[in-house]
């Protein structure tokens, strides 16, 4: 039978991931998946996606099931103590979900991590992400704006008005600037950019 002592270390594992808590972390600390079942009956959690309960009393991400889709890429190893980028970060479609620019169509999260690692819950693309192209957002390591642009660009149906138009939604929403954007890309040495950039330049000179 579960007692006080299984919440309270559940909580001190959640207190510090948005009130989530993997089951290979509850294990780690002595609750086992049998307790779980038994405070998931006692709505004292609830499931978040396989794998990754939360605690009704503690916080909520904004995301939720990307933020526990994060959790399962080192099950066992609480987000604090991660090692980055390496264990993972969130990319491609769902770095735009995460910087607020919109759905674009996608069932599954996606990330970007080394080749060991693997999403139960989405899709891993192996790379290493060198400094400077990741950053937090909302508790989440995510590709910066121009890294996210270049993954899209490469891996995704994209065409060039589209991604025009995430350009504007990272500059208006105040992620990137124009001349950020623009330098990056432009290092990227890619012949599509060409119109992005020049549209990018137009703006910038406008009043």
């Amino acid at each position: 039978m579960v007692g006080i002592g299984d919440i309270a270390k559940l909580l001190e594992i959640a207190d510090g991931q948005w009130g989530q808590v993997t089951v290979e972390q509850a294990g780690r600390v002595g609750v086992p998946e049998a307790a779980l079942a038994e405070l998931e009956a006692l709505h004292v959690i609830e499931p978040v996606i396989d794998g990754v309960v939360r605690l009704r009393a503690g916080g909520r991400h904004p995301m939720p099931r990307l933020y526990a889709a994060w959790l399962r890429l080192a099950p066992e190893t609480p987000g604090w103590e991660r090692t980055l980028p390496d264990t993972g970060v969130v990319s491609h479609r769902s770095a735009v979900r995460l910087y607020r620019l919109g759905d674009l169509p996608g069932d599954h999260p996606q990330f970007t991590a080394s080749a060991s690692v693997a999403a139960p819950d989405g899709r891993t693309h192996g790379a290493d992400l060198g400094p400077g192209s990741w950053q937090w957002v909302d508790g989440l390591p995510v590709t910066t704006p121009a890294r996210t642009l270049l993954d899209l660009a490469d891996a995704e149906p994209l065409d060039i008005t589209e991604l025009q138009s995430l350009v504007r939604g990272f500059v208006r929403g105040g992620w990137a600037t124009v001349e950020e954007l623009t330098t990056e890309l432009s290092l990227a040495e890619r012949r599509w950019w060409v119109p992005l950039l020049e549209a990018l330049q137009a703006e910038a000179a406008q009043p």
